[in-house]
């Protein structure tokens, strides 16, 4: 019995050991799962693990497979990188040979030196037979990536030629937001999304124009957040699904390899941001970019677009910045005006009297370049053999606009100097100050190649690489239909430099031509560029804004507007809108009329309209003019708010410009479903009315939160469960500030030239606790580099109720512009002060009793500190 007991010590001393060992390490090995347990086909074992200086390196070898889509590899290199603390990265790849892996070039941070494993929030563990990889956040000790999908019959891992698939289970309480781009709800429910990016006209839950592999999934009971992102630009399935009781989501991609990343959180804020430092954070855009913008395809002359312009003006409703699409050209040639309609002296007088006016003009560019001969753009291109190739060596030919079409090849060294010639040289006639880039999805009116048709193969073989018909189809264009790959576009066994396939690198042709042109404008203008592209992949944010496609002029897309605008913000592409009023289709007055009241809050709002449908500029009916002047007044208003956003976001300060109210109230579950109201920065609600014939509107108010009234100033009595059902006639719209949040102001005007000169104001809404915090960013709005010319200021309330003090921490003060501060608007001050004091000197103020805020009026220079106090 002794000898027992001594014997039994002996292995609990090591036992405890080995257990202490793995967990300094973050090696916690798990028991290896009972073979006969699994009963998916295809498991690997790790065959060794080494432990390097960047985390851990091993090789998985194939312990049986069902060769399903092609031949399981035999052997797999495993790689773990403990990045940064709030991110792990894994690799998965072919160690016999290259594989494609998209380019360093999509990253931000292209280099990483790692960190010691004991310092990551994360710890990592592993099954050895069958492999399995585990990610558990330190804080909660919850999974954030489970690989062990067996025992619920879903596929762990497979790695094959042209099929790659890799699952992990998700915990019970799990909500998952992101993975676009699609038409659809903003919570993911059980589904497939495609992404293999497309022409594709807005319908719901099929793959669109852009391609964005992340998701964050929100834990319902502890509000905490992380994320995953696959690094690959391959066509792909995500699958989103419940097996056996337990939700899990899968990755299925067409190739490359497989390199996940991690981020551990918390906040949904932090997964963003974690997310943002690794694929690159916003641009910030020229100031003029966020004023109103019009646009339609079907302007049939310069007298028209003159008209239009003359018709805003006398409506006294704000234009920032007159488009035009395809109409200007001749035949539809990119860099050529139409010599009737759009003589280049007329457009060159009528983009001079926007700029006397202190408007900006943009058009649209498309990549396909007409083979034509003597067309300087085709005869550029054709002798730096720029074009995308066949295998053959011959150039890949498309259709479009113009008929028969080459495609510039990004990837070939002379592209972005050739790009740069050919918008120089119209610049110079045309003198555009924004980019429009369409159709790059790739577009084609042909399916393939419109000379060179894929054919099927008579006998299909899943173990000879097909790049035209892969063995596994994505859901491409349809629900269940999964149509071929190129369908409406080029054909992908199209080559571009260096042997890159089309059928890797598709995904990314959007994201290139938009680094391509903000590169090229940059360079002709010297100013910041505005590019809004319609394609995009992972990072596109860093160089373009993005409109979310042909949409329809229905109720349904006036909402589904909301998520996918949410959903770009948490791509980190927060310069985003849908076309107001609809693209597509007939718009009527209401419509029109509660389309603007929305989209007066995207932070990209034009409105825009199809070739042949009736007119929509927002004068043409009274009411809409009326309602546009007003809201487009409220817009232009808080502009140094949306600005100050978005240099937070491109600095890292912040991550979006527009939120979903999940993002800020995670452990709120009411919220988790919310997608008809969001949050313009932390602390502007907006509630519009979607609905057809509606008077009223019901929104959510979550009650850890003041809410006051826009308009009037004055707190919204909570209800027992947040929820209201709020009075909204067609001429008005919702709209709530949030306690706690100080928001910047500045007089509107009809330019936003003029509107930079008006003096600032501050609207400061006082929380529960009488406390408050907000900041403002001032530049000149177009700088390239602005180095130290700018002013950071950062403001505080401390109080309570009805004492309280404002001040002002100027973290920066290099900007010299207009910067004066006239009026402070303190709202929840629950009773008249005795006294209201500016540094220190008594004001005069004014203290509305019914709506319990206080005005003052005062001139401070901005560059200086304030304090303001009231008792």
């Amino acid at each position: 019995m002794k000898v027992f007991a001594i014997f039994f010590c002996i292995l609990l001393c090591i036992f405890l050991c080995k257990s202490q060992e793995n967990e300094e390490n973050n090696e916690r090995n798990a028991n290896d799962l009972a073979f006969n347990s699994i009963n998916t086909a295809t498991v690997y074992q790790l065959n060794e693990m080494k432990q390097n200086s960047n985390g851990f390196k091993g090789k998985l070898t194939l312990k049986s497979g069902n060769n399903e889509y092609g031949k399981d590899l035999n052997e797999l290199a495993l790689e773990i990188f403990f990045e940064t603390e709030e991110r792990l990265r894994f690799k998965i790849s072919d160690p016999s040979k290259a594989r494609w892996e998209v380019p360093k070039f999509t990253l931000a941070q292209k280099e990483v030196k790692a960190i010691n494993p004991r310092d990551a929030k994360y710890k990592v563990s592993w099954t050895t037979s069958p492999f399995t990889l585990q990610v558990t956040r330190k804080s909660d000790g919850v999974l954030i990536f489970n690989s062990n999908t067996f025992k619920i019959n879903v596929n762990s891992l497979i790695f094959q030629d042209q099929y790659l698939e890799m699952s992990t289970t998700l915990e019970p309480s799990s909500s998952l937001y992101g993975i676009g781009e699609h038409v659809r709800p903003l919570r993911l429910d059980h589904n497939t999304y495609t992404m293999w990016n497309i022409d594709n006209p807005t319908p719901e839950n099929q793959n669109l124009y852009g391609t964005h592999p992340f998701y964050i999934n929100l834990m319902e009971n502890s509000g905490r957040s992380h994320g995953v992102f696959l690094h690959n630009s391959n066509g792909m399935d995500f699958i989103y699904g419940n097996s056996n009781g337990r939700d899990f989501a899968s990755f299925r991609s067409l190739g490359g390899i497989l390199d996940f990343y991690v981020f551990v959180g918390e906040s949904g804020e932090e997964v963003v941001k974690q997310y943002l430092s690794l694929v690159g954070r916003p641009h910030l855009p020229p100031y003029w970019a966020l004023g109103f913008h019009q646009c339609r395809y079907g302007y049939k002359n310069v007298s028209q677009l003159e008209m239009v312009v003359a018709s805003y003006k006398n409506a006294n409703i704000p234009l920032e910045t007159m488009w035009t699409d395809i109409d200007y050209m001749q035949n539809y040639k990119d860099f050529t005006v139409d010599p009737v309609h759009f003589p280049q002296p007329e457009m060159r007088k009528f983009i001079d009297n926007l700029h006397k006016n202190g408007q900006q003009y943009t058009l649209i560019v498309d990549p396909g370049i007409k083979i034509e001969k003597g067309y300087p753009a085709h005869d550029e291109g054709e002798k730096y053999g720029l074009w995308i190739k066949r295998p053959s060596g011959k150039d890949a030919v498309g259709k479009v606009w113009p008929d028969l079409v080459n495609f510039p090849d990004w990837f070939h060294p002379n592209s972005f100097s050739w790009w740069f010639d050919q918008n120089k040289q119209f610049h110079n006639s045309i003198p555009f100050d924004g980019m429009w880039i369409d159709m790059n999805e790739l577009s084609n009116f042909c399916d393939g190649d419109c000379q060179d048709k894929p054919i099927p193969p008579s006998n299909p073989n899943k173990f000879v690489f097909n790049a035209n018909f892969p063995p596994y189809k994505i859901n491409n264009l349809a629900n269940g239909a999964k149509n071929p790959l190129f369908a409406k576009t080029i054909s992908p066994d199209s080559v571009h430099y260096g042997g890159v396939l089309e059928y890797d690198s598709h995904n990314l042709f959007g994201y290139m031509e938009s680094w391509a042109s903000k590169e090229a404008m940059e360079k002709i203008r010297g100013e910041r560029a505005l590019i809004i592209s319609r394609s995009s992949y992972s990072g596109s944010g860093v160089r373009t804004g993005h409109w979310t496609g042909d949409n329809y002029s229905n109720w349904r897309n006036l909402y589904t507007s909301i998520p996918d605008i949410l959903n770009f913000n948490l791509f980190g592409v927060p310069l985003i809108g849908a076309d107001i009023c609809g693209f597509g289709g007939t718009a009527t007055e209401e419509l029109c009329a509660r389309w603007i009241q929305l989209g007066a809050f995207y932070p990209f709002s034009r409105n825009h309209n199809s070739y042949g449908n009736p007119p929509q500029e927002l004068y043409v009916w009274p009411l809409v003019a009326k309602i546009g002047r007003e809201v487009l007044n409220i817009r232009y208003n808080i502009l140094p708010y949306y600005y100050t956003l978005f240099w937070e976001a491109h600095t890292g300060v912040g991550a979006t410009v527009l939120n979903a109210l999940w993002l800020e109230f995670g452990r709120d579950k009411n919220t988790f479903d919310i997608d008809k109201q969001f949050l313009v920065g932390k602390g502007i609600l907006i509630t519009p009315v979607l609905e057809q014939g509606a008077v009223s509107v019901r929104g959510y108010f979550p009650k850890s939160s003041v809410w006051y009234d826009y308009y009037t100033f004055k707190s919204l009595a909570p209800s027992s469960d947040g929820f209201q059902t709020l009075s909204s006639p067609l001429d008005h719209i919702n709209i709530h500030f949030r306690g706690g949040f100080i928001i910047p102001r500045q007089n509107p005007s009809m330019v936003l030239r003029d509107a930079r000169n008006n003096p600032f104001e501050l609207v400061v809404p006082l929380d529960f606790n009488g406390t408050a915090s907000g900041s403002l960013y001032l530049d000149d709005g177009k700088s390239i580099n602005v180095g130290s010319s700018y002013s950071y200021i950062k403001f505080q309330v401390k109080g309570t109720n009805s004492t309280g003090i404002l001040t002002s921490n100027v973290i920066n003060s290099g900007y010299n512009g207009p910067n004066s501060l006239q009026k402070v608007n303190i709202l929840g001050v629950v009773s008249r002060p005795s006294s209201v004091r500016y540094n220190g000197n008594p004001v005069q103020f004014v203290y509305d009793s019914g709506n319990k805020f206080v005005r003052v009026s005062l001139s401070h220079n901005l560059n200086q500190k304030l304090s303001l106090s009231w008792s």
